[in-house]
């Protein structure tokens, strides 16, 4: 449900040999922007293998704290 699905899909393509792994982003903005906050903080928990090299979030309401947020 949600950030399972955006980690899900960031798995299935990291695998093509055309993505540059070193270049995967999340983007979101409003909902999309609470679901990668979210997906953020369970990486930081260990509940998800980090595969991000940044993220982009914007509109979104109650965001993590920056501390619960990897770096």
């Amino acid at each position: 449900e949600g950030a399972e699905d955006v980690y899900a899909v960031t798995m299935a393509i990291s695998t093509k040999n055309y993505i540059d792994n070193s270049k995967i982003m999340l983007r979101g903005g409003s909902y999309g922007s609470h679901i990668n906050a979210w997906l953020l903080t369970e990486i930081k928990k260990g509940r998800f293998k980090q595969r991000y090299v940044g993220a982009h979030l914007s509109g979104g309401l109650h965001y993590p704290s920056a501390d619960e947020m990897p770096e």
